[in-house]
């Protein structure tokens, strides 16, 4: 394993475990990203367009293992898989000091702390344990919440996609790619 399991508390005083994820959790995972996919008005996938075979999940989760500058770290509380982060780094050899985030939470968990909390834990591998230098992230122009939260950790705006997500046949938006150099 990559990562020490830590606890912390959130905003609600609910206790928040954050784990490396292994194939066991492939199942539990898979459900909870439907969820959270569907649930989201900022991740550009239609109703039950997110569709990954359990096998599918696995090989996904140990491909993070297989990786040296890579991490999947998963929320759990109460045993529960709540939310996940992803360090997804670049395998070609001029590329390997970056990484792409990924973030998922369930709706009943966002607005507490969470995605800070996966943020840091992730930050701070990368920092201590990994060859990373830089992260990189993707998020819709309308996510204000978002962005804010991206900002207040050290991300900056790299660039725009424009009209990169298209919501109905009229309504597009923008793409922000942000970076943040951690080393």
């Amino acid at each position: 394993m990559k990562f020490h399991s830590i606890q912390k508390q959130l905003k609600d005083n609910v206790t928040v475990t954050i784990r490396e994820a292994t194939t066991q959790d492939a199942d539990e995972l898979r459900r909870v990203v439907k969820e959270y996919v569907e649930e989201s008005e900022f991740i550009p996938y239609d109703e039950n367009e997110y569709q990954l075979s359990l096998e599918d999940e696995i090989k996904w989760i140990e491909s993070f293992h297989e990786v040296p500058n890579s991490l999947l770290l998963l929320a759990l509380v109460d045993g529960r898989i709540v939310g996940n982060i992803t360090l997804t780094g670049n395998k070609r050899k001029q590329l390997q000091h970056t990484a792409i985030v990924g973030l998922g939470m369930l709706k009943a968990f966002r607005g507490n702390g969470l995605g800070r909390l996966l943020f840091g834990a992730a930050i701070a591998w990368a920092k201590d344990h990994s060859s990373l230098e830089s992260l990189t992230l993707e998020v819709n122009e309308a996510n204000e919440v978002g962005r804010k939260l991206y900002e207040s950790l050290g991300f900056a705006q790299a660039g725009r996609l424009p009209r990169n997500v298209k919501f109905n046949t009229t309504y597009y938006t923008d793409t922000i790619i942000m970076t943040m150099k951690i080393k």
